[in-house]
């Protein structure tokens, strides 16, 4: 059985390292953009707060400093969305993208701001969410009258096993498919959709990366695979939180000191109890953490894991976390990724690297190809602008710049959480 998706679908918001398509698509618009960056799925990543990768050191730093630089909306007075379609937002040979389908991309991407956003970003994201929403429907136009261009339900169902692997929990996975409105069929349906924007794209412009690609990007590009000395390890997490009294810390420490002596029993299996005992988001893993750098880690934690040998086993190690127990189970020691351990990501990153180009240019003569009428006057824009708000508004734009830069940093790492 074949599975062929060509009605317009609602995709995800901008995700980093999610399908190639919302990738694609992300990389044709204007400036890049911290679009729900918090919900994406990473491949490695520092210790954040455990089980929350929503909650990121940038989100905090929001809090902390955007005291003063809010720029109130006038939704607060109207209880209005601060940007709002009131009517169909465009017309493409005749068909409308409505006001509904607008206004459910602008919630998933305004959620998380709390309402609240500055005129010019609101401005900007009104824009932007628009000619998302052309390019899609561009682009479901053209699958759909490719009858001929199908996936299978194993390539689909692959798809999404890989996609579900990049979550650091099944948890996470769930709260970015509830966050983004979408169920696991939806999902599913959206991976399909990629699968075949990617064969129309590879067939349409002759994309392949070859062998000798990737051995001149490795040589031109020799520092970027230099690397720090890294362990492979596994942990049991003992949570303590935030304000816990002296009795609740001296019993968690009681647990990991019990968990302790359990890991060194003969033939004791690491794994199985970090999965029956671990309160962190790896424990679904068997507590392994993969390789990692010193620095990837807090201090407290990288201190004690890079002090073990292969197969030693730590005693509790407090972090602002809890308690954990440490088994060390690799060591590599610094040195340059060799060509044939390296080929797997290079790979990765010039095939995304050719789709981006290869997607610029199917919008391109797909807009060329199409009428496409804008409709900005349905969209309205509840976003209060005075004089005494400017450096509000200022402050605002140079908090935005930095959370989108540490949002982008962050996303590459928020998958190693003990």
């Amino acid at each position: 059985m074949t599975t062929q998706i060509g009605n317009p679908m609602k995709l995800p918001r901008r995700i980093a390292l999610a399908t190639t398509a919302a990738l694609i698509l992300a990389g044709c618009a204007s400036s890049s953009s911290a679009d729900g960056a918090a919900d994406a799925p990473t491949e490695r990543a520092p210790l954040t707060e455990p089980d929350d990768a929503a909650t990121s050191e940038a989100e905090r730093e929001a809090d902390q400093a955007g005291e003063g630089a809010d720029a109130k909306s006038a939704a607060d007075k109207a209880d209005k969305p601060v940007i709002h379609a009131t009517g169909p937002v465009a017309m493409i040979d005749g068909e409308e993208i409505s006001a509904e389908r607008y206004n459910a991309q602008i919630e998933n991407r305004t959620r998380a701001m709390g309402g609240q956003m500055p005129p010019s970003m609101a401005n900007m994201l009104k824009k932007r969410v628009l000619d998302r929403l052309i390019e899609q429907r561009l682009v479901d136009q053209r699958l759909a009258a490719e009858k001929n261009l199908e996936v299978s339900d194993r390539e689909v169902e692959d798809e999404f096993a890989e996609f579900v692997e990049r979550f650091p929990s099944r948890q996470a996975f769930e709260t970015f498919l509830d966050r983004n409105g979408l169920s696991e069929e939806e999902m599913r349906q959206n991976l399909a959709k990629d699968l075949r924007l990617r064969k129309l794209l590879k067939r349409e412009y002759k994309l392949e990366v070859t062998e000798q690609d990737i051995e001149d990007y490795y040589d031109s590009n020799l520092e970027r695979f230099e690397k720090d000395e890294q362990v492979r390890a596994r942990h049991i997490l003992v949570k303590v939180a935030k304000g816990a009294t002296a009795a609740e810390e001296t019993e968690a420490r009681q647990r990991a000191a019990d968990l302790v002596q359990k890991a060194k029993r003969p033939n004791a299996d690491f794994g199985e109890l970090a999965k029956k005992h671990s309160e962190g988001p790896s424990a679904s893993r068997g507590g392994d953490l993969g390789y990692f750098p010193r620095q990837r880690m807090v201090p407290e934690f990288s201190k004690a894991a890079f002090s073990l040998n292969p197969g030693e086993i730590s005693q509790p190690v407090r972090t602002q976390f809890g308690f954990h127990v440490i088994m060390v189970e690799d060591v590599k020691p610094a040195g340059r990724t060799p060509l044939e351990e390296a080929k797997s990501q290079i790979r990765q990153q010039l095939e995304r690297k050719q789709y981006r180009g290869a997607m610029k240019k199917l919008i391109a003569k797909l807009e060329a190809d199409a009428t496409i009428e804008r409709k900005p006057e349905n969209i309205e824009v509840n976003v209060e602008k005075s004089d005494d708000m400017q450096p509000a508004i200022k402050g605002s734009e140079a908090l935005r710049k930095k959370l989108q830069k540490r949002l982008r940093q962050q996303q590459r790492k928020q998958n190693q959480q003990p």
